[in-house]
């Protein structure tokens, strides 16, 4: 209790803090060096980040901002947190939780670009990692547990985020203004309701908790947040003033205004100069959730594969039934569900809603009918999203197919078309794909077995007028079948005749004129 508390203070002008969720590789057994000034390429990105890794081989302080240089420098009277080794994600500091050094903090001094110096229009959010210890956070009479927090006696303007003994140890977060009206002003957040009941979740229980304070300046609304957005309150003000406190210490594991101290551990400490929705807190509540995860690199979920059903640059015909499968896995160390496959080619998807267990697969089978409203070459694109958990989803899969059509035409004409026994026919061909494939293996069988100048046909193409010769000795109807072969193994035929009449001697008939004698 306040015999055993640590102190943290950091000397800006106010904080709201809010956790990234999203994954990041690194080991809880071995803990990671503090670094400075790193790259966080996702969006919304924190402005300040302090991940409090620091352990007892390093030198503390100072205390690493990782996104920026608004280092924590300073530990009042020269005590500090002690390191714990194993924290939300990597290491924590730890605070009031032995009798052996009380008191302790960490200052940090006032960043250069005032990052905590907001106007009454201006959004944050704030959010970190807590775990109390029960019976000792926020079980004394009157305690208050300031996590992080803020206040200038001179101008009356006070925010910080906590628990309190008075409400059973649940989340609170107040946020004032300093001006004279305390009814719109004065935002208290956690307070219970008319009929004296909890409005937020109690966070003294030993577990990990994950809290986020967010102020909306376009709506002038204070929203406060427990482990993610299920549980939220929230409620509406009027700021006549900012909230800047250009000498007041922002202060961690206490608050300076009453001597409230913290006991538990604290970790990741964010600021956002956005408000975040909710469905970016759940997104960041699940994704910073599991220790393998920090607030600046990409969370994996979902892995999908399309199964060999469908590879790529296979052929459909048109009116046909199409069906391909994909494999989802859920890459992380703990259950996913509601997980869907979506793809807007699909007809129906089954199964769908899926509960995958952690490292575990599901087929899902995609099935849809071929159309020539599909444009070639066509994509069949696929995606798992896990809609109860929105932030888990895969890179899409992507499939190349084509709808065909495979057809022919065969055009034959001969001349002379009437001849004497022995005489020598020409006929001419003109063959045309009328199919959107290429055709192979092209041949022409008939009475004159012509050389085909291609074997190969592309799409729309045409053989144009070629010739062959022959004699013939009787009539002959000039059948002439002309094949092909599309890409799905299919012969393709098409027909014409060339008839071709052969006269013989019989044929002839002999023509006698006689003269005419009139008498």
């Amino acid at each position: 209790m306040q015999s055993r508390h640590m102190l943290v203070t950091i000397v800006p002008a106010m904080l709201v803090f809010v956790a990234l969720g999203i994954m990041f590789a690194l080991s809880r057994s071995v803990p990671v060096a503090a670094v400075n000034g790193a790259t966080c390429p996702v969006t919304p990105a924190p402005v300040a980040y302090w991940q409090l890794d620091e352990t007892t081989t390093d030198t503390r302080p100072p205390y690493l901002d990782y996104v920026g240089t608004n280092n924590a420098t300073a530990c009042p009277d020269g005590k500090c947190p002690i390191p714990e080794a194993t924290g939300k994600i990597n290491a924590a500091q730890s605070f009031n939780v032995t009798s052996t050094v009380t008191n302790t903090g960490i200052t940090i001094v006032e960043p250069a670009d005032n990052l905590f110096d907001w106007a009454a229009n201006d959004s944050f959010s704030i959010a970190f990692w807590m775990q109390g210890q029960p019976g000792e956070t926020c079980s004394g009479i009157d305690e208050r547990d300031g996590m992080i927090g803020r206040d200038d006696p001179d101008s009356n303007k006070r925010w910080w985020i906590g628990c309190r003994e008075d409400i059973d140890g649940s989340a609170y977060f107040q946020l004032r203004d300093g001006n004279s009206n305390l009814d719109t002003g004065d935002i208290r957040l956690g307070r219970r309701d008319n009929n004296g009941n909890l409005t937020t979740p109690q966070i003294n229980d030993g577990a990990w908790h994950f809290i986020t304070g967010v102020y909306d300046g376009a709506t002038s609304t204070v929203y406060l947040y427990v482990d993610g957005a299920t549980n939220v309150v929230s409620e509406t003000a009027t700021f006549d003033t900012d909230f800047s406190m250009t000498t007041a210490p922002v202060t961690i594991g206490w608050l300076d205004f009453g001597s409230f101290y913290y006991t538990g551990l604290l970790d990741e400490i964010a600021l956002y100069d956005v408000a975040l929705s909710a469905d970016e807190v759940q997104n960041l509540y699940l994704g910073s959730r599991s220790s393998e995860a920090n607030y600046c690199t990409t969370l994996p979920g979902l892995d999908i594969d399309v199964a060999s059903t469908l590879p790529d640059d296979q052929y459909f015909y048109v009116g046909e039934s199409v069906t391909t499968t994909y494999t989802v896995r859920n890459l992380r160390s703990e259950p996913l569900t509601g997980i869907d496959v979506t793809n807007s080619t699909c007809d129906t998807i089954t199964p769908s809603d899926i509960t995958l267990a952690a490292n575990a697969a599901q087929d899902v089978t995609c099935t849809f009918t071929a159309a020539t409203t599909i444009t070639n070459p066509a994509t069949i694109e696929g995606v798992a999203r896990a809609s109860a958990n929105p932030l888990f989803q895969s890179s899409a899969v992507t499939s190349t197919f084509s709808i065909i059509t495979s057809s022919l035409t065969l055009t034959r004409t001969v001349a002379p078309a009437v001849i004497a026994a022995g005489d020598t026919v020409t006929y001419t061909y003109t063959v045309k794909n009328t199919g959107n494939v290429p055709l192979t293996s092209l041949s022409v069988a008939d009475n004159c077995e012509p050389t085909l100048p291609a074997t190969t046909l592309a799409a729309g193409a045409t053989l144009e007028e070629f010739t062959c010769s022959t004699t013939l000795t009787a009539d002959s109807q000039g059948l002439s079948t002309v094949t092909g072969t599309d890409p799905r193994g299919t012969t393709r035929t098409a027909t014409d005749t060339a008839p071709v009449d052969v006269e013989d001697e019989q044929d002839e008939v002999t023509m006698i004129y006689l003269p005419l004698i009139s008498k």
